[in-house]
């Protein structure tokens, strides 16, 4: 017999008891590009795909395609955080 079509929504998968948030009046659709630099090449997005059917978030997977590992980023010349912005003075 065949499998039972999987749904990308609140459901039977979600397990771990979060309810779905409301949707806003205003929803729109969006496109969200993820790279996964560790990702198991037999099952690429699974852990992705699990984690928005747990949470409730409907969604599609367009496409997965596989990234040209990426050449060697130069070292950080300083690791050190941006100061803070003042407030000017009224």
């Amino acid at each position: 017999m065949g499998q039972a079509a999987r749904t990308n929504g609140p459901g039977p998968s979600n397990r771990a008891g979060i309810a779905p948030a409301a949707e806003p009046s205003n929803a729109a659709p969006y496109r969200v590009t993820l790279r996964l630099p560790r990702a198991d090449p037999a099952a690429p997005a699974e852990l992705v795909t699990r984690a928005l059917r747990s949470a409730g978030v409907p969604f599609e997977v367009e496409t997965i395609e596989r990234m040209p590992a990426p050449a060697m980023a130069p070292p950080a010349t300083s690791r050190k955080p941006a100061p803070a912005l003042s407030t000017p003075a009224r």
